[in-house]
């Protein structure tokens, strides 16, 4: 394993330890470094897309480009927008993430411009500021939950996570039902992450068919 690499990995420590345990078992010759984002790419997934990866972490940010991410968006909306502590000390060491299907949303580091700009041109964790102003609504969550991320459900519907003042995370289904409480970020990883482990086989062929079909329709256009 590359030092760099390395390096990353042994950051993730505390709460973030579920993700480096996890991420070091599937870390597999092709996983690298996503040279303009500093995504750490590991265990590549042709079935899916050529350039899928089962985990991308991205790095951590500092402190200020947090204040900043908030004041900025703090303008933008219609109420203060304020990241609990307890995900800042996630953001410091990991900056987003995709887990097999689960997503911890970060801080773009176009959407921390002003004015924002969503960029498609490279790899990025989904906006925090989006999920709490505009993403959390369907999930119905109490005044005082902070949504954190996404992960699966069924083939048409996704959890909405959630963190709570006490440090709890809720896992919601559209509409507002309570899927799954956990009391700390920690325990929350662990058993999330070896749930949609358990599911993602399923997806990857999902993903298999979907393409094999796309190849076929495009092999019968082109007779």
């Amino acid at each position: 394993m590359h030092e760099e690499m390395k390096a990353f990995l042994e950051s993730l420590e505390g709460s973030l330890l579920p993700v480096r345990q996890t991420a070091e078992r599937i870390f597999d010759e092709d996983s690298c470094v996503d040279p303009p984002s500093g995504a750490l790419l590991i265990s590549r997934r042709t079935s899916i897309a050529p350039e899928a990866f089962a985990f991308v972490l991205f790095p951590g940010i500092d402190a200020k480009l947090v204040a900043h991410y908030e004041t900025v968006h703090g303008v933008r909306g219609t109420h203060e927008f304020s990241i609990p502590n307890a995900f800042r000390q996630v953001l410091k060491h990991l900056n987003g993430a995709d887990l097999f299907q689960v997503s911890l949303f970060g801080v773009p580091r176009t959407m921390a411009g002003n004015p924002p700009l969503l960029s498609r041109s490279m790899r990025q964790p989904l906006d925090l500021a989006t999920a709490n102003q505009s993403w959390s609504a369907k999930y119905k969550p109490r005044s005082d939950q902070f949504h954190i991320g996404s992960g699966p459900y069924s083939s048409h519907e996704s959890l909405g996570y959630f963190l709570s003042p006490d440090g709890a995370v809720e896992a919601r289904r559209v509409g507002g039902e309570c899927f799954a409480t956990w009391q700390s970020i920690a325990s929350f990883l662990s058993n999330e992450l070896s749930r949609a482990e358990s599911l993602y086989p399923a997806w990857e062929e999902f993903w298999r068919e979907l393409n094999s079909k796309s190849e076929k329709l495009k092999r019968s256009k082109s007779r």
